[in-house]
């Protein structure tokens, strides 16, 4: 977890001053974004979760979610949309899924 986190700092560090565009087109559709006073904080979450199938006694085939892991990445904007400030929270193998979304500015 902690190497994952490393990762996505060092992913993020070349983004801080830049405009954040092209990096919310990266990671797709916010989880939410709250205002605050210098800008907005926009919230990603990824999920690592495997789905998995059986058969009931009645012969319904049923599927479920089993396991998973859930990664937040905040990103803090100013109000001309540079990169601020970020932090990443989360289990390893879920934040592990934001390295190819983040990748570097344009």
């Amino acid at each position: 977890t902690e190497q994952a986190i490393a990762r996505i700092d060092a992913l993020m560090t070349p983004w801080k001053g830049k405009s954040g565009e092209r990096l919310r087109g990266r990671l797709g559709l916010s989880e939410s974004t709250r205002i605050a006073s210098d800008g907005q904080v926009g919230f990603w979450m990824r999920r690592s979760e495997a789905t998995a199938c059986g058969v009931s006694e009645g012969g319904v085939i049923r599927c479920g979610v089993i396991g998973g892991a859930a990664c937040r990445l905040a990103v803090a904007f100013d109000k001309t949309g540079k990169v601020t400030n970020w932090k990443a929270s989360g289990v390893g193998e879920a934040c592990e899924l934001f390295f190819d979304d983040i990748g570097a500015p344009g």
